[in-house]
């Protein structure tokens, strides 16, 4: 997901909704490859060459947002992987450095709010501690 969100201030609604369902979902569903293009942070654009999802049995869509209520619609499975927010700020602080801390906790802002509005975490049929890998529900 992380290369379709359309940057930091992304909602994590419809518009990213349909652009998944638009690229990816929907020529899965009719047997076709699905395409994206990469947003580019540094830009603020989607560019470069589109990128090849192939048609195939199983296809994982991870990410934030990626089992929000438009796109569960036609999901098999809906794993949810739970961590402390402050180890969820963590991890994101070591992949991007702290230059990017207020963009971080701006960030968590919205997907909290996405998820209770959205009801994400009760819609799982699993639940992962992602601090442990074990199994919650």
């Amino acid at each position: 997901m992380d290369d379709l969100y359309e940057g930091w201030d992304q909602q994590l609604g419809p518009t990213l909704a349909e652009r998944v369902d638009a690229w990816v979902l929907e020529p899965l569903r009719c047997g076709s490859d699905g395409r994206y293009q990469r947003f580019d942070w540094a830009a603020g654009r989607f560019a470069g060459d589109w990128l090849r999802v192939p048609a195939a049995p199983v296809v994982i869509l991870e990410g934030c947002a990626s089992a929000s209520r438009q796109l569960r619609t036609w999901a098999s499975l809906v794993v949810w992987v739970e961590a402390p927010e402050d180890m969820r700020l963590r991890r994101g602080h070591e992949r991007d450095g702290q230059a990017m801390a207020a963009q971080w906790r701006a960030w968590q802002l919205h997907e909290a709010a996405h998820f209770a509005a959205d009801g994400t975490r009760e819609a799982a049929d699993l639940i992962i501690d992602g601090t442990t890998g074990a199994v919650v529900q």
